[in-house]
């Protein structure tokens, strides 16, 4: 697995493309502040920009984040057409709150929140 860094304990200059990419692609909307894909964070924790670099740097992505899909980068799935599961339904309508929720800012108290662990 790709870590970034160098044998001089710099980042890479391929690793700092990457994150800056990622940076540029998760601050693209309105929303001040994102989940952390940081190894420490793992997604569980929101941050403005600066703290997500700052976090990035010093702890790397998390194991496994190719895909951004906690920042709008969507996986290709087939469309599940099965109108008798109510459950399905409602797993998806929580997916889709939870997306938008990420995506607006709601406050002050939004800035630094944690989500449950």
């Amino acid at each position: 697995m790709y870590d970034g860094w160098r044998s001089d304990g710099a980042h890479s200059k391929e690793w700092a493309q990457i994150a800056n990419a990622f940076l540029n692609h998760a601050f693209a909307g309105p929303a001040r502040v994102v989940l952390c894909p940081c190894s420490l964070c793992g997604n569980l924790d929101y941050h403005r920009k600066e703290q997500v670099q700052d976090h990035l740097c010093k702890h790397g992505f998390m194991p496994d984040y190719m895909v951004w899909s906690k920042h709008g980068e969507g996986t290709k799935r087939p469309i599940e057409r099965d109108n008798n599961n109510s459950n399905n339904n409602h797993d998806r309508m929580h997916e889709m709150l939870n997306d938008l929720d990420r995506q607006f800012d709601v406050g002050p108290e939004a800035e630094e929140r944690t989500l449950p662990k």
